[in-house]
C-alpha cells in the first residue's frame, strides 16, 4: 500500500516501517509482511479521517498525537489538512525515545 493523498509518511517513518518488516517477520513471509504493513498504513488512514480520536502527546512536540495498530504506534502531526506521519515504534518502546 502506497500512502494516500490524506496521509504521508517522513524519510524516517518509511525507515521505521522497513525495520518492522525486517525485524519481525522471517525473509520467507513475504506476504504476511506486506498485509501487516498495509494494515498498520489503513490504521493511518483512518487517523487521518479522524485525528482528534488519537491520543495528544503534547509533552513530545506540540500537536503530536499517537495512533496504534495492534503491537505498533505511529506518532503524526496534521499539517495543511494532511497527517504527517512521524515515527512508527513498536508498542515497547519507550515513545519519548521515538523523539531523541
Amino acid at each position: 500500500m502506497t500512502p494516500s493523498s490524506a496521509f504521508r509518511l517522513t524519510r524516517v517513518a518509511r525507515s521505521d516501517l522497513q525495520r518492522i518488516v525486517e525485524r519481525f517477520f522471517d525473509p520467507w513471509q513475504r506476504d504476511e509482511a506486506i498485509a501487516y504493513v498495509d494494515a498498520l498504513m489503513a490504521a493511518m488512514e483512518r487517523a487521518a479521517a479522524q485525528p482528534g480520536l488519537c491520543t495528544p502527546r503534547e509533552d513530545l512536540r506540540p500537536g503530536v498525537r499517537m495512533g496504534r495498530y495492534k503491537a505498533h504506534r505511529f506518532a503524526f502531526v496534521v499539517r495543511d489538512g494532511v497527517l504527517v506521519v512521524l515515527r512508527v515504534a513498536h508498542g515497547r518502546q519507550r515513545v519519548e525515545d521515538m523523539f531523541r
